[in-house]
């Protein structure tokens, strides 16, 4: 299973700029190169070791952020942060590791940075920012810097699947509703697609059928939903909290 990606801009970029980040390391998933690593903790020891090299506006570039981001395949001379980024990613995605990668551009210590962050599947703790190149002046404080960053930027809860069942097609589907009638505060909203917080932790098909979503007690929401293609049918339900969802830049 791939990696759920989350990606959160916050300065003053448009979305493209981390979109091109994306695409950047899908180049590098499907490289040659990428191949050589077991996981992406290979690779951060690996990338740790190599030079630091700024962007002075040299190389290839990724387009989308401004100013452009120099983006470079596999360079020999050493990385910045944005590649160092970008490569981790890929090798990530390349051995389709499971859990939440969080990528962020955010000023850290009045400087402009771009860094990752992992949480396991089913973690409800905050993200850990990953240090894949030695400080520099920009990110003094090293990991402590950048998890203070990090956990002031909302992130999305994982998803908590309540109920699982196979159900007969057409079944009511109060069956799978009735496990949040006692927190309950609202009206079930009906033919709503399913959240991205919900629907990383599904197979893919459920990308093709719509719910229902509840607000619960305490501001979360419920949600539950049917899929089937003939007689026979699942039916999921779980909770989720929306309001953190709202804030975050978005799921990629």
């Amino acid at each position: 299973m791939q990696p759920a990606l989350y990606v959160h801009e916050t300065t003053g970029q448009s979305a493209a700029c981390l979109d091109g980040l994306v695409r950047y390391a899908q180049r590098v998933a499907g490289s040659l190169q990428a191949g050589r690593f077991e996981d992406a903790r290979a690779f951060r020891l690996w990338v740790y070791r190599q030079p630091v090299k700024l962007d002075l506006g040299e190389g290839p570039a990724a387009a989308g952020c401004d100013p452009p981001q120099r983006s470079r395949m596999w360079p020999t001379d050493g990385y910045n942060c944005w590649e160092a980024t970008a490569h981790y990613v890929g090798i990530a995605l390349r051995r389709k590791q499971s859990g939440e990668l969080h990528l962020y551009d955010t000023p850290v210590n009045g400087q402009r940075h771009v860094f990752p962050a992992w949480r396991a599947a089913g973690d409800s703790s905050d993200p850990e920012p990953i240090i894949l190149q030695p400080p520099l002046l920009q990110v003094r404080g090293g990991l402590r810097a950048l998890r203070a960053v990090a956990q002031a930027i909302p992130v999305p809860w994982p998803m908590r699947l309540i109920g699982k069942r196979n159900l007969r097609f057409g079944d009511d589907p109060k069956i799978v509703w009735g496990l949040f009638e006692r927190d309950r505060r609202g009206p079930w909203l009906a033919n709503v697609p399913l959240p991205p917080v919900v629907l990383g932790q599904l197979p893919p098909v459920w990308s093709t059928f719509r719910g229902h979503l509840a607000p619960m007690a305490g501001g979360g929401w419920a949600f539950a939903a049917l899929a089937g293609a003939s007689l026979w049918g699942e039916g999921v339900a779980g909770t989720y909290d929306r309001r953190v969802e709202l804030r975050i830049s978005r799921r990629f």
